[in-house]
């Protein structure tokens, strides 16, 4: 169990302003399937918000269309914002995660710019005087009638900037605020100087919440990128996570839990002996062997086989097939249904869970695996354990040394020198961190085989068509 901010009973208590800036660290209790499913949310939801950038009316007065774009993003990826408390919980833990694993990524502006769009659309959709006198400290404040009077004149200058008449405006549609926070708005002519202090209108005050939120931004990354070695420390597990999100910042990366190829149940055999990373196969093999496996083992196995490809339908049928020899179909639908169906979000919350990474896999492991405890990563298990399942695997004796050898380093070392044996001249270039990340790769290359072998046999073809014309 991990917590954000103070351990409490109840939900962030911050006011709905500062939500929208992430001022205040939430305060709840969290688990790691909570973090990981959020984070794969909330950056799908801020690639397809970095997509519509050039699209939607982020900087400039929003349209229906633009509200109903971004209303169906967010439905999609944060939940319906009519479950208030639910929503603001995933929006805000997503948000300070997702913050903790871009303070030192090379995809840093990406997220800051695609936060600030989300900030852009949400502003055009809320009361903004409201929002502005709710945040405190900024050194904003409101024009005073006296002052209005005072600075008529000059102040009517903005007025006619934004295309009003001075007769339907008065001193509430004005702030002021030192001057040196806002060089974009005075650059621009949307704020006059006076006495060192910059006025605006509140129709541009949107441009200045989200230039604030910008610097905050930078501010924010800048303190926890300082701190992470104390976080990795004491979450080693949640930074591991962090290594498996992809390359962001063009839109056309997306997190997936897995691949998003269909497969059948049939093909599941197959694919065990040619593209199932260790954990996974071991569990295979245990449940054709022993028609079953424990409840962690088959969350582990369960959501890794949604991962590269197996739908609900399916997936019933190959969990039924599997158990046929020990139970019977009454039994597996009172034991066993339930939490397939959960699995698949079908029950419950509706939560679609992802399927384990590699950290959450070790954090799993049992203490003392068995015969019937055969979930978990086999590469942290004692050497002669591990050393017998790679006998069983038919692994020869050098490679079986060398990852031996590689599990003194780290489980992802060895896991990825068993990926580079199995698949000899591939084009791996990062280290194993998810089950899912290995079996995507290992498609990829024979895939890359098969193209070859294609094409070698075409011009094969072409050659041997060529040497009869010639004759």
């Amino acid at each position: 169990m991990l917590r954000a901010g103070k351990k409490t009973n109840q939900t962030s208590t911050s006011n709905d302003a500062c939500s929208l800036l992430y001022i205040n660290v939430p305060d709840f209790n969290c688990n790691m399937s909570q973090i990981e499913n959020y984070c794969i949310d909330r950056f799908n939801l801020l690639n397809e918000v970095f997509k519509l950038k050039d699209t939607l009316s982020a900087q400039k007065s929003n349209t229906s269309k633009d509200n109903e774009d971004f209303r169906a993003l967010s439905t999609r990826f944060l939940g319906p914002n009519n479950l208030p408390e639910q929503f603001k919980i995933k929006d805000e833990l997503s948000h300070y995660c997702l913050r903790l694993a871009m303070c030192d990524s090379e995809d840093r502006n990406w997220f800051i710019t695609a936060e600030s769009i989300l900030l852009a659309n949400r502003l055009n959709q809320s009361d903004l005087t409201s929002i502005i006198s709710s945040f405190k400290g900024f050194g904003w404040s409101p024009v005073s009638q006296e002052e209005y009077k005072q600075y008529e004149d000059d102040l009517g200058y903005l007025v006619k900037k934004a295309n009003l008449n001075l007769s339907e405006v008065n001193n509430t549609h004005f702030y002021k605020l030192p001057f040196q926070d806002i060089p974009k708005l005075i650059d621009t002519k949307k704020a006059i100087i006076i006495k060192g202090e910059a006025y605006i209108y509140l129709s541009n005050f949107k441009d200045m919440i989200i230039h604030t939120f910008k610097n905050y931004m930078n501010f924010a990354l800048d303190r926890i990128k300082a701190d992470k070695t104390r976080i990795k420390e004491e979450f080693p597990e949640l930074i591991q996570f962090f290594t498996t999100i992809p390359k962001a910042g063009d839109g056309k990366n997306k997190l997936q839990p897995g691949n998003t190829k269909q497969i059948r149940k049939e093909d599941v055999s197959p694919l065990s002996k040619t593209s199932f990373p260790m954990c996974m196969k071991v569990m295979y093999d245990s449940l054709i062997e022993n028609s079953g496996l424990k409840y962690e083992g088959r969350l582990q196995f369960g959501t890794f086989l949604k991962g590269i490809g197996l739908p609900y339908d399916e997936a019933i049928n190959f969990w039924r097939i599997a158990f046929s020899k020990r139970v019977s179909n009454t039994d597996f639908d009172k034991e066993y249904l339930y939490n397939i169906r959960h699995n698949y979000g079908l029950e419950g919350k509706s939560t679609n869970y992802s399927p384990y990474s590699c950290s959450k896999i070790i954090l799993k492991s049992p203490h003392i695996p068995g015969d019937k405890l055969v979930h978990g990563c086999p590469y942290i298990q004692s050497l002669e354990k591990l050393e017998q399942k790679l006998l069983d695997l038919g692994i020869d004796d050098f490679q079986r040394i060398q990852i031996l050898e590689a599990t003194k380093t780290s489980p992802s070392v060895a896991c990825t020198k068993h990926f580079n044996f199995l698949h000899p001249n591939n084009t791996l270039t990062k280290l194993i961190n998810h089950p899912n990340q290995f079996y995507d790769q290992s498609i990829e290359y024979y895939k890359t085989l098969q193209e070859k072998k294609s094409a070698k046999q075409s011009n094969n073809k072409e050659n041997e068509n060529q040497s009869i014309d010639e004759k």
